[in-house]
C-alpha cells in the first residue's frame, strides 16, 4: 500500500510540473492592464485627413426618397415581367406565360394567352423541345417621370434571349418596352412591346 500511495504521488507530482513548466513557456505573460485611453475635455475631437471634407451634403427629402424608391419598384417590377414573360417552353405548354399573365391587365392577358396558344401550336409537347430563356440586364423610365405624379410609366428593358430548338442554340439581344398602369397600390403591366435591340 505505501509503494502505492508513492507512485500516485511521484505520478501527480510530474503532471503538477510539467504544467507549471507548460504554463511558464506559453501563458505565464502577465497581464498588464492598458490605462484608458486620455479623452480631452469637451469630448472626443474628429480630426479630418487631408483631401477629404466633413460636410455633408443636405439630407435627400421624404419625396425624393420615395420617388427612388418608387422608380425603382417600377423598374423591377418591369425586367420581373419581361424575364416571365419571355422565358417558356414546350416542357410545359409554355404554362411561364400563363403564369405571368397574373401581373397584367386584362388586354395584356388575352394577347399573351394568343401567344401562348400559337407557341404551343407551333411547338407541341410532344415534338423537339424548345424552350426560351429570358434574362433582364437594364431597366430605364422613358417616359411618367417622376414616377408619384404618374399613373403610368413606359420602362425600357433590354435582355438577352437564348433559344433552344433542339440541338440549337441561339442567343439573341432585345428590348422590351413595358408600359405600367398604377391600380392602386399594384402596378400591373398594360402593354409590352419587343424589338431588336439597338445600341
Amino acid at each position: 500500500m505505501q509503494r502505492r500511495t508513492l507512485a500516485i504521488l511521484l505520478i501527480t507530482g510530474a503532471i503538477l510540473a510539467i504544467l507549471i513548466v507548460l504554463f511558464w513557456l506559453f501563458g505565464g505573460k502577465k497581464l498588464v492592464q492598458q490605462p484608458p485611453p486620455i479623452v480631452p475635455s469637451g469630448g472626443p475631437q474628429i480630426i479630418p485627413s487631408q483631401g477629404t471634407s466633413t460636410k455633408t451634403g443636405p439630407a435627400p427629402s421624404p419625396t425624393a426618397l420615395r420617388e427612388a424608391e418608387l422608380e425603382n419598384l417600377v423598374k423591377r417590377r418591369a425586367m420581373l415581367f419581361s424575364a416571365r414573360v419571355g422565358s417558356y417552353s414546350n416542357a410545359d405548354g409554355f404554362l411561364a406565360i400563363q403564369r405571368a399573365e397574373i401581373d397584367a391587365v386584362t388586354s395584356v392577358q388575352a394577347f399573351l394567352e394568343g401567344q401562348r396558344k400559337q407557341l404551343a401550336t407551333a411547338h407541341p409537347a410532344q415534338g423537339t423541345y424548345f424552350g426560351v430563356t429570358t434574362r433582364a440586364v437594364v431597366a430605364k423610365i422613358t417616359d411618367g417621370l417622376p414616377v408619384l405624379s404618374h399613373r403610368s410609366v413606359t420602362v425600357a428593358v433590354q435582355v438577352q434571349k437564348t433559344q433552344n430548338n433542339g440541338d440549337e442554340q441561339s442567343i439573341q439581344y432585345e428590348e422590351a418596352a413595358v408600359s405600367l398602369i398604377q391600380n392602386g397600390s399594384v402596378w400591373l403591366v398594360s402593354r409590352i412591346e419587343w424589338k431588336p435591340f439597338t445600341q
